[in-house]
């Protein structure tokens, strides 16, 4: 393999391997030369390679005037290179006339090494993050409130306190559906990836907070959170898989509603790294966002009644406030019995963490003992028992921690019964790695 001075590695097929990675370049060629089988592309440890273009010189290699590759082999080269440190390159991975009769290419590519995408927004600059250029106006770094009252942070969420930074979108003076994007520097990289950021959507007119990773062709919705979220910061938290270079786009719509001025919508503590978001990450569901959170209703049998989210404003037989937030305001998971009697079962979706995980979870019965909520473990030997409580006297939130070992595929079944006029209450469902260690 013979290295020209500028770095690039020539294959006579002039392969361009773009690097989407988010640092300093290194330029590489080399001569691949099917007949002295095989040739090696080669990054350091912390770089990777990415597939950009593929082309021919025409300095007499090819008998004809031009030499027109074909996809396939552009598919075939990211295939074998792209996400890589390195690679092996052999003749015989190619198809195209133009290549096989010279056996000889010229392959270029890139080295580059990835940048992190964190960011608390304390420094006035974006970190690796862009402003979009193709929405209706930007995002704006901002310290304590926001210009209007009764919508927005009152401090940042780094340091909790007024003389911290924050990304926000102000909503006065926009138009309905205007949009604001936060773009981040291209993304390679070999495994998943956790996104955690923290988010603010406060106020009677919010809009709507997306999340998208955006590839060559196409954006795709992640994440999404909707309408008012109530005074706090809250955190979201979504796996990327790698399956091709990607960016991630945050995006705040204004509200279509004639009062967009209480619609501030604030961003911060963003955070990128490997892994997945499971893995050692307390999963918790506040069901503040009014989302299930996998939770799914079972009607194994057509008397099973089912799990609602609601809020003590909506509920006459439920908790006086939820556990989360401690509100009249707040939401919770709720089973009821318009009549004497009735049962109510939730499945979690399947669980693809493995090992000892820490369950805890904030009930609330009402009615006497007759009244229960009982978990259960399914797994491919069966489904187990794991806790079962009662209702008592005393009314009022009361927390179960539980220690399980979770295997490949298994789910969590909760199921509540009533045998007298009451309801059964669930908040702040947390599972997170480890045995529970004290209560």
């Amino acid at each position: 393999m013979n290295y020209i001075k500028n770095g690039v590695i020539s294959l006579l097929l002039v392969q361009f391997l773009k690097l989407s990675l988010v640092s300093a370049k290194l330029e590489y060629t080399v001569v691949v030369d099917a007949n002295k089988d095989p040739s090696s592309l080669n990054c350091s440890e912390d770089a990777f390679i990415t597939i950009m273009d593929v082309s021919v010189k025409s300095e007499g290699y090819c008998k004809s005037a031009s030499c027109i590759i074909d996809n396939s082999d552009h598919v075939v080269l990211r295939r074998l290179c792209e996400n890589s440190t390195n690679c092996l390159i052999y003749g015989s991975n190619f198809s195209s006339a133009c290549l096989l009769e010279q056996r000889r290419f010229d392959l270029s590519y890139l080295c580059e090494a990835p940048i992190s995408l964190d960011c608390s927004f304390e420094s006035d600059l974006l970190c690796h993050w862009e402003q979009g250029t193709d929405d209706d106006f930007d995002w704006t770094r901002h310290s304590g409130k926001t210009h209007t009252g009764n919508t927005g942070p009152d401090s940042d969420h780094t340091t909790n306190s007024k003389y911290g930074f924050y990304m926000y979108i102000e909503s006065s003076g926009k138009d309905r559906n205007d949009i604001a994007q936060l773009i981040s520097k291209p993304i390679v990289c070999k495994h998943v990836q956790c996104l955690t950021f923290w988010y603010h959507m406060y106020g009677n007119r919010i809009g709507s907070l997306y999340v998208y990773k955006k590839n060559r062709t196409q954006m795709d919705i992640v994440w999404e959170r909707h309408g008012n979220q109530q005074n706090q910061w809250r955190e979201a938290y979504m796996n990327l898989y790698c399956d091709e270079e990607f960016q991630i786009v945050i995006e705040g719509k204004i509200k279509d509603s004639f009062q967009r001025r209480l619609g501030d919508i604030a961003l911060d503590d963003i955070y990128l790294f490997e892994g997945s978001c499971e893995n050692g990450v307390k999963i918790i569901c506040t069901f503040e966002d009014q989302q299930a959170c996998g939770l799914n209703n079972a009607f194994d049998e057509p008397e099973y009644l089912s799990w609602t989210i609601e809020q003590d404003m909506a509920t006459a037989n439920g908790p006086a406030v939820d556990h989360t937030i401690g509100s009249e305001n707040g939401f919770f998971f709720h089973l009821k019995s318009l009549e004497d009697s009735g049962k109510g079962r939730l499945e979690s979706s399947l669980i693809t963490f493995i090992g000892p995980k820490c369950l805890i979870i904030w009930y609330y019965i009402i009615g006497n003992n007759a009244n229960n909520l009982t978990l259960y473990q399914m797994s491919i030997d069966g489904k187990r028992e794991i806790m079962s409580v009662h209702g008592d006297t005393e009314e009022n939130w009361k927390k179960s921690t539980i220690s399980v070992y979770i295997a490949l595929n298994d789910k969590i079944i909760i199921e509540g019964s009533i045998k007298q006029i009451g309801s059964i209450s669930l908040d702040d469902i947390s599972l997170s790695e480890g045995a529970c260690i004290g209560n």
